[in-house]
């Protein structure tokens, strides 16, 4: 359904949830994907289901009673709230701010937990071990904690998911954790397994800026014990850290879709007869120096969209050459578009110039030069 509201100036309609039936869930090849799938009819997978339910209707009841939440401070536009829980020597916070990007782009930073390195400071490492439903995984995070801590594991289940909209609200996407006890996934060596009640983010679409800009309100719920021996401020205080995350991650999707429009002019820029590794490796080097970014950062997302899988043998720049520039120019920006239309100021010129570089060709050929193997 669609919602009351103004969805501003832009390209982009924040009220449109289309994007979510066609999001990018990556190739069955990636390692994010190419783990076991639990049986349907098991019981393990009922429990499953039923736990990520609960979390997720804890953690929405959590977002919506804003009043049981006592407010401390504001830092880099987070608005920072904490709760005390009953018959709990830990505190809960939540972090409240607006990041000026779509929903679908924010759920790609969210969902492709490799990305996050960029944007929590403490994030070491991820694995999905087993595949509940394709909106249902089993997982480990691992935390760094600060000398003389020992660092922290996670063991959880997490689980995304979209409630559409109603007469009176947008709709929401919803990303929840929850720590399980699985002895199957074995505790590296000096690390700590830690407890993460049902915590997650909420992203509510907001109308355009004025600008068209999309933006979202965005909250991030923190409920979680590092357990082992850590005195509770020290605990608390880390736990309070944890909502300035938003701000990293407004950052973060800020730079990358500025290095996505300029790679992709870049790489208009590269005649034919040039288009080869070496000349792939160029661009990739000047785009990221010029905004100060990591180059893993553009290649990781690069990588991903043109491949649907994380890791290509022997780097995509290969894979950019063999393909030739006609099949890469398409398929990036049949995935790139969405950051684009993020950018009002840039959008109409980029479109344009994907026109000029297609002109001749008819729907089809274009729509066959974008697609992947993985859709083959």
């Amino acid at each position: 359904g669609t919602s009351t509201g103004n969805k501003g100036e832009g390209f982009h309609d924040p009220f449109d949830a289309t994007w979510w039936k066609t999001r990018e869930m990556g190739s069955p090849k990636d390692p994010y994907n190419d783990i076991p799938h639990l049986d349907a009819n098991s019981d393990e997978y009922s429990k499953y289901v039923e736990l990520e339910k609960e979390s997720y209707q804890e953690l929405l009841q959590e977002w919506e009673n804003v009043d049981s939440w006592e407010y401390q401070d504001t830092k880099e536009g987070i608005k920072i709230y904490r709760k005390v829980i009953e018959n709990s020597p830990i505190a809960c916070f939540r972090g409240t701010g607006t990041i000026n990007s779509s929903a679908e782009l924010i759920r790609l930073h969210l969902a492709h937990v490799d990305l996050r390195k960029y944007w929590d400071p403490l994030f070491l490492s991820a694995k999905y071990y087993y595949e509940v439903t394709p909106e249902v995984r089993i997982s480990q995070f691992q935390f760094k904690a600060p000398w003389p801590i020992s660092n922290r594991d996670f063991v959880i289940i997490a689980g995304e998911r979209l409630i559409p909209a109603s007469s009176s609200s947008p709709y929401l996407y919803v990303l929840i954790a929850r720590s399980i006890d699985r002895p199957d996934i074995p505790l590296p060596p000096n690390f700590v397994r830690g407890t993460i009640f049902s915590s997650g983010f909420v992203i509510k679409p907001l109308p355009n800026s004025s600008t068209g800009v999309p933006r979202c309100d965005v909250t991030y719920i923190v409920q979680g014990s590092p357990n082992g021996w850590i005195p509770n401020w020290i605990v608390d205080m880390a736990n309070y850290r944890q909502p300035l995350c938003i701000y990293e991650l407004e950052k973060i999707i800020q730079k990358s879709k500025i290095l996505m429009i300029e790679f992709l002019d870049a790489l208009y820029e590269v005649e034919e007869k040039n288009w080869n590794k070496k000349k792939m490796r160029e661009v990739f080097g000047n785009v990221t120096k010029r905004y100060s970014a990591p180059r893993e950062l553009l290649e990781d997302v690069i990588t991903f969209f043109l491949t649907g899988t994380r890791f290509v043998e022997g780097g995509i720049e290969g894979r950019m050459e063999e393909w030739g520039k006609r099949k890469v120019m398409i398929k990036l920006w049949k995935s790139l578009e969405v950051y684009a239309q993020t950018a009002p100021d840039r959008y109409e010129e980029a479109l344009e110039k994907f026109k000029n570089f297609t002109k001749g060709m008819s729907e089809e050929e274009i729509a066959a030069a974008a697609v992947r193997e993985d859709e083959l």
